[in-house]
């Protein structure tokens, strides 16, 4: 690899083509001018021509040198693009930052708004149950008095009542005892009426006896 072909990898190399592809583009016209050269050489070419295969390799690398300054500025302004690009990206991820900040503000306000909420229920709830179990502790304590209550009375019910049987028993025992002297004072009614008369009874047959006795007389 002679100079111009060294001195045409290092230009390629510095505007940014691959060195492959540099070596690859200085190869294919290295290889044209060997192409050229040789066919001089064997068809006895002078000097003239060889100059001007040389004007045309001057020429060729002049062009690619044109056609290295245009790749210079089309990696210039896409460079140019691609930082404009590249700021446009970091100031919408500065603006995203600033929006995941704002939003997890307001998630931490959002925390400490419900986990207040939350002790405040919380707090209800206690308040809630303390009153439930006082409520409950009453309604208890006034169903043992009323059981209570309710015991004594069925006690004293049931006292009432025994008086009441005991009270019951003696009547119907008098009752009975009346009954009795009532039936007692009926059969003695009676066997008077019956010896009544039988007195009576008698009277008259007496009578009627002595009447007999008086007409049989006359």
């Amino acid at each position: 690899m002679g100079s111009f072909t060294l001195a045409l990898v290092e230009v390629l190399l510095s505007v940014g083509v691959p060195a492959q592809r540099a070596r690859a583009i200085v190869d294919a016209i290295d290889a044209s001018i060997s192409e050229r050269i040789g066919l001089q050489s064997a068809q006895q070419a002078s000097r003239t021509e060889v100059s001007e295969i040389r004007r045309e390799g001057q020429a060729g690398l002049s062009q690619v040198r044109v056609e290295l300054a245009g790749l210079r500025a089309d990696l210039a302004e896409v460079r140019t693009e691609l930082r404009t690009e590249i700021a446009d990206v970091r100031t919408e991820i500065a603006d995203v930052r600033t929006e995941i900040a704002g939003v997890r503000t307001e998630i931490a306000e959002l925390r400490t708004e419900v986990r207040g909420e939350i002790a405040s229920v919380r707090a209800e709830i206690a308040e809630l149950r303390a009153e439930l179990r006082n409520e409950i502790a009453t309604v208890r304590s006034e169903i043992t008095e009323l059981r209570a209550e309710v015991r004594g009375e069925i006690a004293s019910v049931r006292a009432e009542i025994a008086a009441l049987r005991i009270e019951v028993r003696g009547e119907i025992a008098a009752v009975r005892t009346e009954l009795a002297e009532v039936r007692t004072e009926i059969a003695r009614v009676k066997l008077d009426i019956t010896r009544w008369m039988l007195g009576a009874m008698t009277a008259q047959a007496a009578l009627l006896l002595g009447a007999m006795k008086l007409m049989q007389s006359i």
